[in-house]
């Protein structure tokens, strides 16, 4: 029976997410944030996850396994099929233990995978602070490796623009 008075959005909130939120959900969820950095950019840019599917070992000492699907363009499915065994590592290596037994293909149409891709971060621009920017190229200027002490500026250069941003 309804009392007729209004009730908090939290009352809803973990029946509308428990299917979101349960243990395949965050695991596909994490997949898919770092899907260009797993997959790297030759398979990001002709594939993306489409669901994670479990199967078996739910006791305690049994991990799951789940077999991932992928949305392929059809030309680039070969070279996918290829290198599934390392894609299959690689993503297992990011997961933290043998989590996905196969790789599924999907086609696609073309149109779909991109509008996936085209989504653009909703983030305000950074705005470089360059007297702090200053600071930090004097604190690495002794490091002698220039690819490391270039990745070493950048970082302290994203840090001071979220710090600056909050």
């Amino acid at each position: 029976m309804t009392t007729g008075r209004p009730k908090h959005l939290s009352s809803f909130v973990p029946k509308a997410t428990e299917k979101v939120m349960d243990k395949q959900g965050a695991m596909f969820g994490r997949l898919v944030t770092a899907w260009d950095t797993i997959a790297g950019p030759s398979i990001a840019a002709h594939a993306t996850p489409v669901k994670l599917k479990f199967s078996g070992g739910r006791g305690k000492q049994q991990k799951m396994q789940a077999v991932l699907h992928l949305a392929v363009k059809g030309a680039f499915a070969p070279e996918i099929m290829h290198g599934k065994a390392q894609l299959i590592e690689r993503l297992n290596g990011f997961l933290g233990y043998n989590a996905i037994s196969d790789v599924v293909l999907t086609h696609r149409e073309p149109d779909r995978i991109e509008k996936r891709k085209k989504r653009k971060p909703q983030t305000a621009p950074a705005v470089k602070d360059e007297a702090k920017s200053a600071e930090i190229d004097k604190l690495t200027a002794d490091i002698p490796d220039e690819e490391l002490q270039k990745a070493l500026n950048r970082l302290g250069d994203a840090i001071i623009s979220r710090q600056s941003g909050d």
